[in-house]
């Protein structure tokens, strides 16, 4: 039992961890946008390089579509938070630790997509207010990205195997 009780203690620790990261992650964006124009080390985490003079605005956009790949973050954080949960009331293999998994997947997909869109987002309000011609649109796909989606595809073969098993074992409990 002393097993049980390491994990249950972890799980909650982590629950808690995530629990407390979803209401961090707009205010870490919102730092961000805040920083840029006056922290090199921040700009350089950008698609775009910045004009002197940054218009407000821009960072108002910059935040938004910042917050594409951060409110689908918040999501995972929150299916983790659920998961830890069920880990700490000591449910291991049931229908419910299979969804969020088969979520989580999707979801680990949805944030590649979100991380796609913010690089071009990010070229658009970052060069909007400059003169036709020099507007730039940005389209990337990094490798970390790509394994992003790998790791998305693991995730739901993951949560289809314990589906799968988890029917086997119910079908074997009701076999005398």
């Amino acid at each position: 039992m002393e097993g049980m009780e390491k994990i249950k203690r972890a799980s909650r620790r982590l629950g808690l961890v995530f629990r407390w990261a979803i209401p961090l992650t707009p205010g870490l964006v919102a730092l961000f946008w805040y920083l840029v124009g006056q922290n090199n080390l921040i700009e350089r985490q950008l698609p775009v390089s910045l004009d002197p003079g940054l218009p407000p605005l821009a960072k108002v956009g910059g935040f938004a579509v910042s917050m594409l790949p951060g409110a689908v973050l918040m999501y995972i954080l929150y299916q983790l938070g659920k998961l830890f949960r069920l880990y700490e009331q000591g449910s291991f293999f049931t229908r419910a630790n299979v969804a969020i998994f088969h979520r989580l997947g999707w979801s680990t997909v949805a944030w590649v997509a979100g991380d796609f869109l913010h690089t071009v987002g990010l070229g658009i309000v970052l060069t909007l207010h400059r003169p036709a011609g020099q507007r730039l649109l940005v389209v990337n796909f990094t490798s970390e990205q790509a394994l992003g989606v790998l790791a998305g595809l693991v995730l739901l073969t993951i949560s289809w195997v314990m589906d799968e098993a988890r029917k086997i074992e119910e079908e074997q409990a009701l076999i005398i």
